[in-house]
């Protein structure tokens, strides 16, 4: 007993470590207002509440909320094979936390475990499982949750800690590592939908299904003004003077506008704010009567400026002058935004164009020879460093769990990769190793082509063995079985069968070099280099990142 509870209080401290850690390198965004929460006060001004109940949310489990009992059984089943037998091929997928946090649910030392158990093995072995065992198994499943619900740490139990959860509950999760208790009940309720998507009803959709019973029982209703600038603007306003002479304007509590009806919406607003709904709508399903005079000078007011953006046009007007020097101003700021990002990625091909004129023209002007043997190194790690950052996000390798007993950082899963991170260790070393690699190819290829044109090129030039087709081929095959392999180890993520990965990798690699010599060769041409520069660096990153995505779907297939 006592080696179990130092167990369970390792992993325990591991758990926050790793939760920690994870906070640290993503934080968790600010927590926003829920539908449901929004809707709630909503109601609740409506109904002329001053403060909402205080258990307005309900976090317990239902039986009803178990959507599906034979799938349920299907995961504890799962589950109890493990524990039987121990874990099998373990990976640090959510299936994987589901299969712990199932675990957890057949707990034997608790008397709601020990009934779900009981419960879950009457299902089991009945042929044909009968409405009132499946009836039985969800008021177990229930009532053991509702158990665990309480529990102020079970967002840092086996499974429970590697749950990647919304935004919102990763903000719950964080206020759980700074304080105890809490809103405990409704991170540990976000955490059970989360290891359980499509057996357990999500709180949200229960609270909107209530919520929108709660408003079909008021006979609520909302007006909606659609945009098409003044145009619309305009319908809107006979559709309000149409619906108030029938009576029907006061009968509606919601307002949604965009565009041209909001500028409509904007204007009822702040009149009914100022004079009150009840002297709106009398106003507006007034039928006038006198000629000079014919509407509310509200209404009058809203005709009059209805060309909003330049109230007084003309050439001397100020409106127009203010709208023309704000409209030159904007474009102005968007295009020193957007131009030279645009500019820059335009450029990169032209920069490459240059430096094989260049060398071509003028041999050594940029180092000689060494120049494209170094875009072929720093292009190659770089590719490979691509590679690592894909082997080690891949799901089937997200974890490493030595044993079921293992404890620390190691028996939890990394952090999942950001987007920021992907662009940054991925997408970045790809395309900058796609512009060297393709430059290089382009270097030896010019001089090997051009060697009878000028004497600035090294007689031996022409005759280096990479620039022959019949060696051209082995070599592509080597360099791109050498850049999965190197990322691969670099990785330091394995599967439980690493000679056979490892030789999917060398073996897919070498695959996608040859593709990348075979579409090398299309797009060059026998002579005159120079006419299809501009053609090959158009079309030659675009190729090799097809290449990369062949390799990498080849070794997906494989393995």
């Amino acid at each position: 007993m006592a080696q179990r509870q130092s167990i369970a209080q390792a992993q325990l401290d591991a758990a926050r470590q790793f939760l920690s850690e994870r906070v640290r390198r993503q934080p968790p965004e600010e927590e926003s207002l829920q539908l449901p929460d929004v809707l709630e006060e909503e109601f609740a001004y409506l109904d002329g509440l001053k403060a909402l109940p205080a258990k307005w949310h309900e976090w317990s489990i239902r039986p009803q909320d178990i959507l599906d009992p034979a799938d349920f059984a299907r995961k504890l089943h799962a589950a109890q094979k493990d524990i039987v037998s121990g874990p099998d091929g373990r990976n640090g997928t959510t299936a994987d936390a589901t299969r712990d946090i199932s675990k957890t649910l057949l707990g034997a030392h608790s008397a709601g475990g020990e009934g779900l158990s009981a419960a879950f093995k009457a299902y089991m072995d009945a042929k044909l499982p009968r409405v009132e065992l499946a009836n039985r198994l969800k008021e177990q499943i229930a009532g053991r949750m509702n158990e665990l619900l309480d529990e102020t740490e079970l967002c840092f139990y086996p499974g429970f800690a590697t749950l990647q959860l919304d935004a919102h509950g990763e903000a719950l999760r964080l206020t759980q590592l700074t304080t105890v208790g809490g809103r405990h009940r409704e991170l540990n309720r976000l955490l059970f939908e989360t290891a359980y998507p499509s057996q357990l009803a999500k709180v949200r959709d229960v609270q909107l299904s209530r919520l929108y019973a709660q408003a079909r029982a008021h006979d609520h209703a909302a007006l909606c003004l659609s945009g098409g600038g003044i145009r619309s603007a305009t319908f809107g306003l006979g559709v309000l003077q149409g619906l108030a002479r029938l009576g029907l304007l006061n009968r509606f509590r919601y307002m949604s506008t965009v565009s041209g009806g909001g500028y409509l919406g904007s204007w009822l607003s702040a009149w009914m704010m100022r004079s009150g709904p009840t002297h709106v709508a009398q106003a507006l399903s007034h039928v006038p009567r006198e000629k000079l005079q014919p509407e509310p000078e509200p209404i009058r007011h809203l005709r009059a400026f209805s060309n909003f953006l330049s109230p007084r046009f003309g050439a001397l007007s100020a409106d127009t002058w203010t709208l023309l020097a704000t409209y030159v101003r904007n474009l102005w700021i968007n295009w020193l935004v957007s131009v030279p990002l645009l500019a820059a990625v335009i450029f990169v091909p032209y920069v490459a164009r240059a430096i094989v004129d260049s060398q071509r023209q003028h041999w050594g002007v940029l180092g000689g020879w060494p120049l494209p043997a170094a875009l072929v190194v720093i292009g190659a790690l770089l590719a490979a460093q691509s590679v690592r950052f894909v082997h080690a996000s891949r799901p089937q390798s997200d974890a490493r769990r030595p044993n079921k007993h293992a404890t620390g950082a190691e028996a939890f899963t990394s952090v999942r990769p950001s987007q920021e991170r992907f662009l940054a260790h991925c997408l970045l070393p790809l395309v900058l190793s796609t512009v060297m690699l393709t430059t290089a190819w382009q270097l030896f290829r010019s001089w090997d082509l051009v060697h009878d044109a000028g004497p600035d090129v090294p007689l031996g030039l022409a005759h280096i063995p990479v620039l022959r087709d019949h060696f051209a081929l082995t070599v592509f095959a080597v360099v791109g079985a050498l850049i999965h392999v190197v990322g691969w180890l670099f990785a330091r993520r394995r599967s439980r069968h690493p000679y056979i990965e490892f030789f999917a990798i060398v073996v897919t690699g070498g695959l996608a070099g040859i593709a990348a010599h075979l579409f090398a060769d299309l797009m060059q041409l026998p002579v005159k280099p120079a006419q299809h520069d501009d053609m090959y660096v158009v079309l030659a990153m675009p190729v090799f990142l097809m290449v990369m995505v062949f390799g990498s779907q080849l070794f997906l297939a494989w393995t």
